[in-house]
């Protein structure tokens, strides 16, 4: 059982999306989903595939979206988390 009052750990991939993002402008989904499967592949020694973290991506980055952190973007515009429709990129708010 766990105290209530213990800080859980971030989750690793919420923490590779922001830190990636730090040092964009926007990106993909499938964009992170890659670079974070590619970090993974480094780490394991054997190829990972990247789609196995494309739908984690989009979970996270709505979770984030709705928490304040990141903006959802659709043509360029920030959109809200709800109305997620179609291709989309990602940013740190500002």
């Amino acid at each position: 059982m766990t105290n209530e009052n213990e800080q859980r750990k971030p989750d690793p991939l919420v923490t590779f999306m922001m830190s990636f993002l730090s040092d964009k402008a926007s990106a993909g989904g499938q964009e992170i989903a890659q670079a974070y499967a590619k970090e993974q592949t480094k780490d394991h020694g054997k190829p990972v595939p990247w789609r196995r973290y494309f739908q984690a991506v989009k979970q996270q980055a709505l979770h984030q979206a709705r928490a304040g952190t990141l903006e959802i973007l659709h043509k360029g515009k920030p959109i809200d988390p709800t109305e997620v429709k179609g291709v989309v990129r990602y940013r740190l708010k500002s």
